[in-house]
């Protein structure tokens, strides 16, 4: 990979044949980003994309070992157990024109991918929310109240 230091965060370019969750979070725990939004375009040799199940509590996966575009990958960058966590989606555009898409779990570079992340100061954590089984974003006391 390569990256740019832009004024609000980085491009980054990721290279054929990377895995692009693993390249994106040792980047970020590299440099000790731990707050960030990522979106990028590009195309993928394989990809595992997980469905969450409310009920079960757990992911469904499934693995595509074809060649993809990136339509679009869109997520964010936080701490979970004092590391940096990419919580990603994607949506992915197949030979036919059909596309798939949910949580982007792993994912090896086609051509490229390019992302955009814009970096925020603060880092921002994630803890284990009970009611739903996923690690959620620990937002201030004060941002919990609705404004009308």
């Amino acid at each position: 990979m390569t990256y740019s230091l832009t004024d609000s965060g980085y491009l980054i370019r990721i290279f054929k044949g990377e895995e692009i969750v693993a390249t994106i979070t040792d980047f970020c725990r590299n440099l000790s980003i731990g707050n960030a939004q990522v979106v990028g375009i590009g195309g993928v040799q394989n990809a595992t994309l997980g469905f969450y199940d409310l009920n079960t509590r757990m992911y469904e996966f499934d693995t595509y070992q074809e060649t993809m575009e990136i339509l679009s990958i869109i997520g964010n960058v936080s701490i979970l157990e004092d590391k940096p966590f990419l919580h990603a989606h994607v949506s992915l555009g197949k030979r036919d024109k059909s596309v798939i898409g949910g949580h982007l779990k792993e994912a090896t570079v086609g051509g490229t991918c390019e992302i955009v992340m814009s970096v925020n100061d603060s880092p921002l954590q994630r803890t284990l929310d009970e009611e739903t089984g996923l690690s959620l974003w620990q937002l201030a006391e004060n941002y919990k109240t609705t404004i009308l």
